[in-house]
């Protein structure tokens, strides 16, 4: 079935929800995107629509270069030799916590699933599909509300592949199981430019087994009462050509602040994937947002 995207122009435009830290980073790059009424008709529930107060902070140490290695926007600097800070050709480290976080379900990662030991990690080396023209912005997130930790890269042209170690943020007590990792780039889709998620598959170092199967991961800021996810192939005009509508995830109760993993469907060719999530708060309130995928076997 193909569904055109409605089109709605007093709907405000929704931005990618993400990592509560990183959703700012998220939204900055979009900033540069043209309102998209149409996302709001339809929406997911693992894009937020934070609303940023203020505008990039910078370290009172930061280079020229940190505008492209470092995200410094919604974050801001701490002193010390593991504060957030460019590392060569990338930026890691510790910061302080926003003031204030908003939103109803945040996408933390979105990652081929691991069997076991990614916790004995010392590295690890992330890949994703892109094409030459593409520039690309990793970032990992610790998970840790107490220990607010991040590392962030932008790659370009046929770069992509990324080895991070772990030392320094092992160094702060953190290990690979505690972040969230992500990738994304931007694509024009139909008449918009669209922020597009690329599934990251990781190897490490000592190895560790991993699955053939890749999966978002959400973490709702409300109890949730019902969620269901429509997954849909875009089609080069935009329109979408749904695989299936509002499967229910199989809970009747999703937590405030504990991860949902969302698995993303196998594709026989490279494909964008659009996934819409639709939920219920235990308020009966309703919750709906939308992301893409560029997806590949």
């Amino acid at each position: 079935m193909i569904c055109r995207r409605p089109h709605r122009p007093t709907a405000p435009a929704r931005r990618p929800m993400l990592l509560p830290q990183a959703a700012a980073v998220f939204e900055s790059h979009s900033r540069v995107l043209p309102p998209t009424p149409s996302r709001a008709a339809l929406g997911t529930v693992i894009l937020w629509a934070l609303a940023l107060s203020s505008a990039p902070v910078r370290a009172p140490e930061a280079q020229a270069s940190d505008s492209t290695q470092c995200t410094w926007t919604g974050i801001r600097p701490v002193k010390g030799p593991h504060r957030y800070r460019v590392r060569g050709d990338w930026c890691e480290g510790l910061y302080a916590k926003p003031v204030a976080e908003t939103g109803s379900l945040a996408i933390v990662s979105l990652v081929q699933l691991a069997r076991s030991g990614l916790d004995s990690a010392r590295q690890l080396t992330f890949a994703w599909t892109a094409d030459a023209r593409d520039s690309v912005r990793i970032v990992a997130e610790s998970l840790d509300p107490q220990t607010p930790y991040r590392m962030s890269a932008l790659r370009t042209g046929m770069q992509t592949t990324f080895r991070w170690s772990l030392e320094t943020a092992r160094s702060e007590a953190l290990r690979a199981s505690q972040f969230g990792m992500l990738a994304w780039t931007w694509r024009r889709i139909g008449q918009q430019r669209e922020i597009v998620l690329l599934p990251l598959r990781i190897s490490t170092t000592p190895p560790i087994a991993v699955q053939d199967t890749f999966a978002a991961s959400v973490v709702p800021s409300t109890d949730l009462k019902a969620l269901a996810v429509s997954v849909g192939v875009v089609q080069p005009n935009g329109d979408v050509r749904w695989r299936y509508k509002a499967r229910s995830l199989g809970k009747s109760l999703y937590l405030r602040d504990e991860p949902v993993l969302v698995l993303l469907p196998r594709v026989t060719g490279d494909s964008l994937l659009m996934v819409s999530l639709v939920g219920r708060t235990v308020g009966d309130g309703p919750v709906s947002r939308e992301f893409f995928v560029r997806a590949s076997p």
